[in-house]
């Protein structure tokens, strides 16, 4: 009990305004812990306990002396959680609210607080307190003056009075929260219970419904609905199909579980029963099979079953479907045939377009490489007008070979797509450069620009993108007479048609929008509705001016939709066209940013004068791209007068770009008015024009300009252009850059050893010309066998393989060059054939590259570059060639080195003889064959300036022979040493030869060839 007690609420609140009466509150509540009274003596006496066994609680009292102050201190007890038990209140404390009123407040505050009035006066009766605090136990009169004892009571009655209240209302709040609790519960157990009721009727209902439904199924179905025991023994149901699908009555099947499975064709049934043991397992099956019907037809039967466990998991019920597919059957094999005819006249088509590619392009290669050789002779007017004309027209019927193919592949969904890394600028940049000659010759504008919001560096495939940009631009340059055709490159803001949004917002996308606009002859519009079907012409008529087949668009409008973009035109007749289609691409790293290889431009202003709108919008959206301050002028005038406002704002400009064809003043006569005034004549100037040679020889030579330049302007042509004359400081200039294509280059000399396998001879002369052209040597052999066996007497570097071939074609010669060599050479496949998968058989068959006919001599030039083997510069001699001219013979070796070496003692010091004497023609002539004898013997170091002296003696300029002759001499002598260090350890193991011959090569030594009659050209 007295741990409980220890815990009661013993705080008093005395509010009165006199100090005193709070000290004898204070004295009266401590006496009743401290020490024992006579009346506690007397207590314990009656009720038998000892003075020392009971403990009297003290009281806690606190002191207010105005009822504000009190009502403060009820607050804070409060909001503490240390509520006041009772107060003793006086009923007057002037100068503040009277007892009653503090009361009233305090209840309001705390409703258990038990309140004592303590009065002198009987200035409220008790009817009166009553009618003005309501009837309450709560409240007490104490007169003054007080009685120790009736304080005493009425305190430890009060404290215990407030603590029976907080208590009784605890265990109300208590019991009234179970009961609610209670009462929840069972309302809950009765709507659970009533939704229980309410579910199984609805599930009896449906089950009803559900057994109803299965029997109209299954009763009136076409397919067998059964229900077997686990093990089959027993039937439990059936369908009336199986009457109809067996042959057999319903009632039969019950009285023989097994009839079933007993009409099924013995070579049928081993699976079946397999399937049907698991299925008591637990497992399923769908399985076809065939049953012999009652009438003796065979049937094509579906079987699909499922188990059906019970509450203990075991198997209980095997439950399927079985339908009759014997129709489908039938319909399954003719389709077979069907696909088997279509697909073998898909294969005869194929095989009919590679034939015809082939026959096509075998003789093509003939015409156009003989046509591009005779080209490059020394021609008349009319001789190269009739030899212009068979290349214009061969090269027309290939470009119509080419669309006939690339029909015929998305006809047959064969064509593919590739996704690399490619540079925007350089695709653009080289479609244009295609076309710049016909736009030239017509006296078109041909110009490009791309938005700077671009992303330039991207993945995809950028042959077809160029095909479809071909395609669109000859279109315009073909059917535009005057005026221009301009391709603009934007980012696509709207979502093109099967392309999500999230995929066209993605930082990893990019999609763009390209237009061809023209100022040509326009499109009705009937002709826009039909000009992207396909071999469909705006003009139509048998006397039309414009040719083509009318696949340029179908195969255009097919590529883009492969591209997951779009494609239209907006044209009115006589008023131009503009050709656009989008496409989609992966963005790479580098963004828009310029190539690590371009050097920084130096900061300044550029005056831009050209009288061509568009012309001055892409100059200028090119050069402020390159960091340039760009100003425009339409005319020459309007730039002069650019020129002195600047002159007056002091802030000059560092450099004039002038338009060579301008009306009025033209830009020769603005560059004049330039140099000739003292103020401007430090401005740099480039001149630019449409029309190649528009300025002749003697005019560059004379004007003092710093740079010619041919539109269409290309971004990396113009920076180099730019750094190179805005680069230094002005000097005196001899002679203007021209950065025009040059007319002729000297002609490389190689040393690849190259054999070509080729059984048209039309075709090896147009090769070897070619290869000759190119600065190559090469063997010729007619098939498959022949380039075998000589590869086993010489070693080659290179095989230009073509394919189809009598004897051995070229897949099966590579194969066994893969296969019988070491160290094979590389292979280059030359084909006619250009349909899908041709590439790929070649390459699967061990070639390594892949060229179609008609061999074009830029692609051929840059497959040897890739192909062929990297010397090393700083051996002088290449021993492989010397053994392939001795035939591993040490001794003849001995003899054609010291040949060579007695042959080169002579003819250094006549060369030098006929550069003394300036007599250049008998300078080639010994470059020549000194040159000739080197390639043949392996001396390789000395030949390129051979090659040079030659080139000299032939031009007739002998101004630096002298110096390139000094370097010819000095190879000389390090082929001389080389051959003394040979042959001075000739005499040492074959791995040491190796050794050194080795020495010869960077990385993997090679296999090399001799062409014929080699030793006697060293001989001679």
């Amino acid at each position: 009990m007295n741990s409980s007690n220890d815990q009661r609420n013993r705080r008093i609140l005395v509010i009165d305004d006199n100090r005193g009466i709070h000290n004898s509150f204070r004295e009266i509540l401590r006496g009743a812990a401290s020490g024992k009274s006579t009346l506690d003596e007397a207590e314990a006496g009656l009720f038998g306990e000892t003075p020392a066994g009971r403990r009297t609680l003290g009281f806690t009292m606190e002191s207010a002396y105005q009822g504000e102050e009190g009502i403060e201190l009820v607050r804070a007890a409060l909001d503490k959680g240390q509520p006041y038990a009772m107060a003793f209140v006086d009923m007057r404390m002037p100068p503040g609210m009277d007892g009653l009123e503090t009361i009233v407040k305090l209840w309001e505050l705390e409703s258990d607080l038990q309140v004592v009035i303590c009065t002198a006066h009987s200035d409220y009766g008790w009817h009166d307190l009553q009618a003005r605090l309501g009837s309450s136990d709560r409240l007490l009169i104490l007169k003054k003056p007080f009685d120790v004892i009736e304080v005493r009571q009425m305190a430890e009655a009060l404290c215990a009075k407030w603590e029976l209240r907080r208590r009784s209302r605890h265990h109300l709040e208590e019991l009234e929260a179970r009961v609610a609790e209670r009462t929840q519960n069972l309302s809950q157990a009765n709507q659970e219970l009533r939704d229980q009721i309410a579910e199984r009727k609805l599930a009896e209902a449906a089950l009803r419904e559900s057994e109803l439904r299965f029997r109209q199924l299954a009763e009136n179905s076409s397919e067998v609905f059964w229900v077997f025991s686990p093990t089959g023994e027993e039937l439990f149901y059936v369908s009336p199909a199986y009457e109809q699908i067996w042959g057999c009555a319903c009632q039969s099947i019950y009285e023989d579980p097994k009839q079933w499975f007993n009409n099924i064709l013995e070579e049928d049934r081993p699976p079946l029963a397999k399937a049907l043991s698991e299925l008591s397992q637990g497992t399923k099956y769908d399985l076809e099979y065939r049953i012999r019907h009652h009438n003796g037809s065979i049937r094509w039967i579906r079987d699909r079953r499922f188990a059906i466990r019970g509450e203990d998991k075991q198997v209980v019920r095997t439950c399927g479907v079985a339908e009759d597919i014997t129709q489908r059957k039938n319909l399954e094999v003719e389709m077979a045939k069907a696909r088997d005819a279509a697909l073998e006249g898909a294969r005869m088509k194929s095989e009919f377009l590679a034939n015809m590619s082939h026959e096509i392009r075998t003789p093509m290669n003939g015409v156009i490489g003989m046509t591009g050789l005779l080209l490059e002779t020394e021609l008349d007017c009319k001789q190269r007008d009739y030899a212009e004309t068979i290349c214009s027209s061969a090269k027309s019927l290939l470009s119509i070979l080419n669309d006939i193919l690339d029909f015929s592949k998305i006809e047959a969904g064969k064509l593919e797509f590739e996704n690399l890394e490619f540079d925007l600028d350089e695709v653009v940049e080289g479609t244009l450069s295609v076309l710049v000659p016909q736009a030239r010759a017509k006296g078109l504008e041909l110009r490009s620009e791309i938005d700077s919001k671009v992303c330039t560096f991207l993945c995809g495939d950028p042959g077809r993108l160029r095909q479809v940009l071909t395609n669109l631009l000859n279109n315009a340059v073909k059917f535009t007479e005057q005026g221009e055709v301009v391709l603009r490159v934007l980012p696509q803001e709207d979502t093109p048609s099967g392309v999500s949004l999230t995929e066209a917002v993605s930082g990893s996308k990019a999609t763009l929008r390209f237009e061809i606009k023209d100022t040509g002859i326009g499109l009705s519009a009937d002709a826009r509705g039909r000009i992207f079907d396909a071999f469909s012409q705006a003009d139509q008529s048998t006397t039309r001016r414009y040719g083509g087949t009318g696949l340029g668009l179908t195969i255009s409008r097919q590529l883009v939709r492969m591209m997951h973009g779009e494609i239209g035109v907006e044209s009115e007749l006589s008023k131009g066209s503009t050709f656009w289609f989008t496409s989609r691409f992966e963005k790479r790293a580098g963004g828009k940013a310029a190539p690590a290889k371009q050097k920084p431009l130096l900061s300044g202003r550029v005056l831009l004068a050209d009288d061509n709108a568009t012309d001055r919008q892409i100059l200028r959206s090119q050069l402020t791209a390159l960091g340039m301050q760009c100003t425009s002028a339409a005319s020459g005038k309007e730039a002069l007068q650019f020129l002195c406002e600047a002159i007056a704002d002091e802030n000059r400009y560092a450099l004039a770009i002038i338009d060579m064809q301008m009306p009025g003043m033209n830009g020769m006569e603005l560059a004049q008015a330039i140099k000739s005034d003292p103020t401007t004549k430090d401005t740099r100037i480039i001149m630019i024009s449409s029309v190649r040679n528009s300025i002749d020889a003697q005019t560059r030579k004379n004007a003092d300009i710093d740079a010619f330049f041919e539109k269409p302007a290309k971004q990396t042509q113009l920076h180099q252009c730019l750094a190179s004359v805005l680069g230094s400081a002005p000097l005196k200039r001899t002679k203007a850059n021209n950065h025009t294509p040059s007319e002729a280059r000297p002609r490389a000399v190689h040393d690849t050893r190259i054999l070509i396998v080729e059984d048209n001879e039309v075709n090896k002369k147009v090769m070897l010309l070619v290869l000759d052209d190119l600065g190559y040597t090469a063997d010729t052999v007619s098939n498959g066998k022949e380039a075998i066996a000589a590869l086993r007497g010489h070693s080659y570097d290179i095989i230009l393989m073509d394919c189809q071939m009598p004897e051995m074609d070229g897949y099966e010669a590579a194969r066994t060059i893969r296969r019988e060599f070491d160290r094979p050479p590389r292979i280059i496949a030359m084909t006619a054939h250009a349909l899908r998968g041709d590439r790929e058989k070649c390459l699967a068959a061990g070639m390594d590259d892949y060229l179609s006919k008609p061999i074009i001599g830029g692609e051929l030039e840059a497959a040897l570059k890739k192909w062929a083997p990297t010397r090393n510069t700083n051996a002088p001699v290449d021993l492989q060639r010397l053994r392939d001219v001795c035939g591993h013979a040490p001794d003849t070796i001995r003899k054609i080195a010291d040949l060579y070496l007695e042959q080169g003692a002579e003819l250094l010091p006549a060369m030098e003889t006929a550069i003394r004497n300036n007599d250049a023609k008998d300078l080639g002539a010994i470059a020549h064959r000194f040159r000739g004898a080197s390639l043949s013997c392996g001396s390789n170091s000395i030949v390129p300036f051979l090659n040079e002296l030659e080139q000299m003696g032939n031009s007739g300029n002998l101004e630096a022979a002298s110096a390139v002759y000094e370097k010819a001499s000095s190879q000389f002598d390090r082929i001389r040493s080389f051959f003394e260090s040979y042959f001075q350890n000739s005499e040492h193991t074959l791995e040491k030869e190796e050794m050194l011959a080795r020495a010869c090569y960077r990385g993997t030594v090679r296999p090399s060839h001799a062409a014929v009659g080699l030793r006697e050209k060293v001989v001679t």
